[in-house]
């Protein structure tokens, strides 16, 4: 259904419904030498990972000459840094391609490259990738070489346009590739074809990072450097940051990156600008998460490319001043709490406005929606009807822009290129994954386009896809239910993406509620259960505040909480069922 234009007029919050509970099946029987911990042992079977798959050392991760194009890639950077050639670096705006920009741009300068820059397209004036318009500035400030990162897999026309000026173009990317490549000198991308490198699922910091070794490599074998090639390793921390802020899925080659990053900040390496995001967050180094990462950090960098400009995310990241870094990471937090509440707005009208979907997709337009949080809408709404969403709003010049997010199962960038076949000239520009993607498409096209994306997703989704599956991994016995599992379950990650966190079922009396948070949104019980008293918090929870007495019969996860020198155990609500 296309939704009307609509205006915010009050602030609330998705409440979770109740949802199809599902305990996770075992995936296979093989033993795990070393791990003393049976819940452990089923945690891991559970999610199909083997013994082997929990040494998450630096030399397990996959070669970086497997990479197609990358050889060919570091020698034209290389060459490049020895010639003094002025170097571009053009990344996307939002934590993936500031996280990547991070890293190239850092490891550049310590290679010794004598002009380096990079640039960012304005989200709502430019639009996503490289373009002829950013060729242009590049060429403007010299760039002899350009280098994408976390985008130019669709940049057809970018490219003519970089080798009608002469100058280098390195693409790196992750996106799904389009059928034929564009013009460039080298291209990195695990997923084009004929790639031999085993994990198709790296994020764009990933594949810019694997591309900075080769360089260093290759430098090396030049004899570029004087003693040993400066070290990457504290890289690593911009590589976990962006990796886990783009929800790939953390298959064994990511959780490696993503452990070995939040390890060098555990250690108190990290630097001006990730200490101070971390500060303004709220976030003790030495017991970082991959979950904190998602939902604290990520946020913050993201924010300003939703909002403003990205250059403030990757300036703070970049930052070698404690003083500068402070001041931008308070700006990016001041942003992050004008996206919170703007996203919030948004999404209460869609919630005021919009009856439940007949069909098995969900199309809403907006005209009034700001460009850079229609993603976040659209999030949301997926998350609550259990649909795949696209979220519209005006572009300008008679097209709107769109975002897209998936269920499982259901691959959105191939769906909506079905509908451009089917609709020829309705989809302007469009790209992403199987769960998220981008488009735009005419104004005058738009029920057209709802009417064929409904077709499309009818024929390839069942009704049992709908429902809103929520899995678990059982319940805890009562021996377990303490501190030292939570505390073994936090240790035992990088949870995340497609290696989700452990999550429990089971039942617990109500002894006490209280309504907390600054905008009283938020939930507190003393439960009991098996002769335990436990702490059970329930994230925006107010819609269905239980009293004292009701069982709560839940979906929850274990969290360890530090507050003012004291920890303990609580339970975080996930769903509850009646």
């Amino acid at each position: 259904m296309v939704g009307p234009a609509v205006r915010p007029n009050r602030i609330s919050l998705i409440a979770v419904k109740n949802a199809l509970i599902q305990r996770r099946a075992p995936l296979g029987d093989w033993s795990y030498p070393g791990v003393d911990s049976a819940l452990l042992e089923r945690l891991y079977r559970a999610r199909g990972v083997k013994s082997d798959e929990l040494d998450y050392r630096a030399q397990r991760l996959l070669p970086v000459g497997s990479l197609k194009g990358i050889a060919e890639g570091a020698h034209l950077v290389s060459d490049a840094i020895m010639s003094g050639a002025t170097v571009a670096v053009v990344a996307d705006f939002d934590n993936d391609g500031a996280s990547a920009a991070a890293v190239v741009m850092s490891a550049l300068r310590r290679f010794g490259a004598q002009d380096c820059f990079y640039l960012v397209p304005d989200r709502i004036t430019m639009g996503y990738g490289l373009s002829p318009l950013l060729v242009d500035m590049a060429a403007e400030n010299g760039a002899e070489l350009i280098i994408t990162v976390d985008n130019g897999i669709s940049a057809h026309e970018a490219g003519r346009h970089a080798n009608e000026m002469g100058m280098c173009l390195v693409i790196t990317d992750h996106h799904d590739c389009p059928d034929q490549l564009p013009c460039a000198d080298a291209i990195i991308n695990p997923k084009q074809p004929e790639c031999g490198f085993e994990s198709k699922n790296l994020a764009g910091v990933g594949v810019a990072f694997y591309l900075m070794l080769a360089v260093q490599r290759a430098l090396s074998g030049a004899g570029w450097f004087e003693g040993s090639p400066p070290s990457l390793t504290d890289l690593l921390m911009f590589v976990a940051l962006g990796t886990i802020g783009d929800m790939v899925p953390l298959d064994y080659n990511n959780r490696i990156l993503v452990e070995l990053g939040l390890r060098q900040i555990r250690l108190g390496r990290a630097p001006p600008g990730l200490s101070a995001l971390m500060e303004v967050a709220g976030i003790e180094a030495q017991r970082i998460t991959a979950e904190d990462c998602a939902f604290r950090l990520v946020s913050r960098v993201n924010a300003a490319g939703r909002l403003e400009s990205a250059r403030q995310g990757i300036d703070c990241l970049l930052s070698d001043s404690d003083d500068e870094a402070k001041a931008l990471a308070a700006a990016l937090d001041e942003v992050n709490k004008r996206r919170r509440d703007a996203q919030a707005e948004m999404v209460a009208a869609v919630e005021d406005t919009l009856p439940p979907p007949t069909g098995v997709s969900l199309v809403v337009f907006n005209s009034e929606w700001h460009q850079g949080l229609i993603g976040l809408v659209c999030g949301r709404l997926k998350d609550r009807w259990s649909r795949p969403t696209i979220a519209f709003t005006q572009a300008g010049e008679g097209t709107l822009k769109g975002s897209c997010r998936s269920i499982p199962g259901f691959h959105i960038r191939d769906a909506i290129a079905l509908v451009s076949q089917r609709l020829p000239g309705t989809v302007i520009a469009h790209g992403g994954h199987a769960a998220a993607s981008g488009l735009t498409i005419k104004a005058s096209d738009l029920e057209a386009f709802q009417a064929e994306f409904e077709a499309v997703a009818a024929r390839s989704i069942p009704p049992t896809d709908l429902a809103g599956r929520v899995d678990t991994d059982g319940e805890l016995s009562p021996e377990e239910l303490n501190l030292e599992t939570a505390k073994l379950l936090t240790e035992s990650g990088p949870w995340g993406q497609g290696f989700p966190a452990p999550q429990f079922e089971g039942s617990f009396k109500v002894l006490k509620a209280d309504l907390i948070g600054t905008d009283a949104t938020h939930v507190r019980y003393e439960v009991e259960a098996h002769g335990l008293r436990l702490k059970v918090l329930d994230f925006g929870g107010f819609e269905r505040l239980h009293p004292p007495g009701r069982v709560l019969n839940m979906v929850y996860r274990p969290s360890v909480n530090v507050w003012k020198g004291r920890t303990s155990m609580d339970l975080h609500v996930v769903a509850m069922t009646e």
